[in-house]
């Protein structure tokens, strides 16, 4: 992954989080306008872990919240994923490449970052479907919807104590020194 980024990768992993910070706010200030239109019914994702009939949930939205969801949340759900994603790709590369040699397998662990993001816009895509097919359920598509949801929500994970492990042993190493 080193000839990617043959410069400091730390300042282009600082500037993704910045963005990642900004995409977080900009997306719960469309999440806290949504939840104050549906009357207080939370986002369709979030249920989404328990593995409840989101079409169910989907038909109790009043459509000014649907259209709210329609139009200003989704739009910020496909930045917001890939913020994240590319937040994890880089502060993983630039630990990998400060902590591994360039043979070793851990190198291409930074790719983990951009399958949360591949797997959010799965989840976002199944969510898109949900809401313009509720007169007419798809039966299948709830379940892969919370599949998607599961695996994601896992990965993020992975890569969050991939990032924090990754920084102790630096910490360890620069210590050591």
């Amino acid at each position: 992954m080193t000839f990617l980024f043959k410069h400091n990768e730390w300042w282009k992993a600082g500037v993704a989080v910045v963005l990642f910070m900004i995409a977080t706010v900009l997306i719960q200030n469309e999440v806290a306008a949504f939840e104050e239109l549906s009357g207080g019914e939370p986002l369709i994702e979030l249920p989404n872990l328990a593995g409840e009939n989101l079409y169910d949930i989907a038909t109790l939205y009043s459509d000014e919240a649907l259209e709210s969801y329609q139009y200003r949340v989704q739009p910020l759900d496909v930045i917001y994923p890939l913020t994240a994603g590319v937040m994890f790709f880089l502060t993983l590369n630039a630990f990998t490449t400060r902590l591994f040699p360039e043979d070793s397998n851990w190198r291409y662990v930074p790719i983990l970052g951009l399958l949360a993001t591949l797997l959010d816009w799965g989840e976002n895509l199944c969510v898109f479907v949900i809401l313009r097919t509720l007169e007419n359920p798809i039966d299948w598509l709830s379940p892969l919807t919370s599949g998607f949801t599961m695996i994601k929500t896992i990965m993020g994970m992975i890569c969050i104590i991939l990032i924090l492990g990754m920084f102790i042993l630096w910490v360890y190493r620069k210590v050591r020194q």
